[in-house]
């Protein structure tokens, strides 16, 4: 993949408005372009259409669990150019705690 020029673009896949306004403000204050998704649907969407570059995803969304977000991002062959990382306000299982994170090339 040919990196992009211009700011990371971050989507913020979470369906909790304060935790999302939070986010936001703080990664936009350090130059980040961000857009947010509040369900697995749309950020798959997003994320498809190669509009963003990184991901903060909620392991506990509504309509699907974010691990099988990640699964479906790498089924697709969607590119991203940074890794994945999670925010979550409820615990997940012990075995989905945590991910592997791709190899950025």
């Amino acid at each position: 993949m040919t990196p992009r020029a211009g700011p990371l673009r971050v989507l913020i896949v979470d369906d909790e408005p304060a935790i999302v306004r939070f986010l936001s403000a703080s990664l936009e204050s350090e130059g980040y372009l961000v857009s947010a998704a509040g369900d697995a649907r749309t950020a798959l969407d997003i994320v498809r259409r190669g509009a963003a570059d990184l991901l903060v995803l909620d392991l506990g969304l509504p309509d699907m669990d974010g691990l099988d977000v990640v699964k479906r991002i790498r089924e697709s062959g969607a590119s991203y150019r940074s890794s994945y990382f999670q925010a979550g306000k409820r615990k997940a299982p012990r075995s989905k705690r945590s991910i592997a994170a791709p190899t950025i090339t």
